[in-house]
């Protein structure tokens, strides 16, 4: 099935957002979670989807084959979500149905509260809700970290430097996955 995708990468002014498409008829948008996954956490699962839509995966900035940015500066809320409008825009794609797995659901959400016309639908999976943190039963989250990876991951939460979105990319991709 992988060999019927169709890549479409798309131009930005910095650099470019990789894209595959396969199918036809209403779009379906993944985005997939992290931040710092790719769309291949998508393959092959989707392909079947192609029966009945048009699938797009993309790799969002900073991960697979997109641009990347050494200062990790770009790599913001704001900015994944202009990402996900130039997406659309250069893919001529006028409305769609945008499906997101974790971090990609909020983002899907996000999204459609900012551009409500040009979504048809939303499929969140294992998705954030972009609400306030609130009191949770004590956790276990770091029984799976060594000692300096905690060390780590505790000084990227103090750097006043990064952003929320910065430390969170960070985190995920110096071990704080292990924590799922």
């Amino acid at each position: 099935l992988l060999e019927d995708l169709t890549p479409c990468p798309v131009a930005l002014p910095d650099g470019c957002l990789y894209a595959e498409r396969e199918g036809q008829g209403m779009p379906l948008i993944l985005i997939n979670g992290g931040p710092g996954c790719t769309h291949q956490t998508f393959h092959p699962d989707f392909s079947r989807a192609r029966e009945f839509c048009q699938v797009i995966y993309y790799d969002q900035r900073g991960t697979g084959r997109s641009l990347r940015d050494a200062t990790g500066k770009t790599y913001t809320v704001p900015q994944a979500l202009a990402d996900l409008e130039s997406l659309l825009s250069g893919l001529g794609i006028k409305t769609c149905v945008l499906l997101g797995h974790s971090y990609g659901g909020l983002l899907a959400q996000l999204f459609a509260l900012r551009h409500p016309s040009r979504v048809r639908g939303l499929v969140l999976v294992c998705s954030k809700p972009g609400l306030p943190d609130i009191e949770a039963l004590p956790h276990r989250k770091n029984t799976c970290l060594s000692a300096e990876e905690i060390s780590f991951l505790t000084s990227l939460d103090h750097d006043p430097s990064l952003s929320e979105a910065q430390k969170t990319y960070n985190a995920f991709n110096n071990g704080a996955w292990k924590r799922q």
